[in-house]
């Protein structure tokens, strides 16, 4: 398991560009395995896309929608800036 933080690395790019390469250097095997992992062991990471205050909403409702659909599931959804919390409320 990798644990990359960005304070640490100094810029996001920096932190990005080793989070890659320690992934694609690792010695990885794919093993198959006979029941599926369950969704609850999946986490959606969302990022808004403009810089109003309501553009983590109103961007693109597809990925609302998307994200409303997984969470009943078990999937774990994350917002990627505060900012983007703003009328998630309810």
């Amino acid at each position: 398991m990798f644990v990359f933080e960005q304070q640490q690395s100094g810029s996001e790019f920096k932190m990005l560009s080793e989070a890659i390469r320690s992934t694609f250097m690792g010695s990885w095997r794919r093993t198959e395995v006979s029941v599926p992992p369950p969704l609850s062991h999946l986490c959606v990471g969302l990022k808004r896309g403009g810089s109003d205050g309501f553009s983590g909403l109103s961007v693109n409702p597809a990925v609302g929608r998307g994200a409303d659909a997984l969470a009943p599931l078990g999937v774990r959804i994350m917002l990627s800036e505060f900012p983007a919390l703003w009328g998630v409320e309810h």
